[in-house]
C-alpha cells in the first residue's frame, strides 16, 4: 500500500460532498499503522534510531516492504530520516542514513517503551524463530525417514 499526498478539489453544490483532508490523512495514518511490519519498525525505533540494514535484520518483511513502510512513515510525518557523518581512522567520512521518530511523535516513542511493546515484539520474534527451528528439525527427521 503506497500513500500519495494529493490535492483534491471538493465538488460542492446544494449537497455537500466534501471530504475533510484531515479525515483522509487520518484514514491513511490508521491504515499505515496497521500495515505489516509497522508495529515491529516502531518498536525497534522506540529504543534507538536504526539504519535500514539494522531494521532489515530485525524485521521479517521483504526489503521492498521495509523500504515502503519507512518511506510512508516519513511521508506521513511519523518518522524522519537523518544522515549521520562519521570520521574513520583513515580520515574518510562515512555516511549512514538512520530512521527515527519525528519530533512531532516522540511521545509515541515514550509510550511504546512504557507499554512493553518492545519486549513483546522481541518475544514474538524469538517464538517465531523457535517454531522455525522446531519445524526444520521435524522436516529433517521426515527427510531421513524417506531416504
Amino acid at each position: 500500500m503506497r500513500f500519495e499526498r494529493e490535492l483534491h478539489l471538493n465538488y460542492q453544490d446544494s449537497t455537500d460532498y466534501s471530504v475533510s483532508v484531515n479525515d483522509a490523512v487520518d484514514g491513511e495514518f490508521e491504515d499505515y499503522l496497521r500495515s505489516k511490519g509497522v508495529k515491529e519498525i516502531l518498536a525497534e525505533l522506540a529504543e534507538d534510531p536504526k539504519t535500514f540494514t539494522e531494521l532489515e535484520n530485525m524485521i521479517d518483511v521483504s526489503p521492498t516492504t521495509l523500504s515502503r513502510r519507512l518511506d510512508d512513515g516519513i511521508m506521513l510525518g511519523l518518522l524522519e530520516e537523518t544522515i549521520i557523518r562519521q570520521a574513520t581512522l583513515n580520515d574518510e567520512i562515512n555516511k549512514k542514513k538512520v530512521y527515527q521518530f519525528s519530533s512531532d511523535y516522540e511521545h509515541w516513542q515514550d509510550h511504546i517503551l512504557e507499554t512493553n511493546l518492545v519486549k513483546l515484539v522481541k518475544q514474538q520474534r524469538g517464538i517465531k524463530e523457535q517454531a522455525e527451528q522446531t519445524y526444520d528439525g521435524i522436516l529433517e527427521s521426515w527427510t531421513k525417514e524417506l531416504d
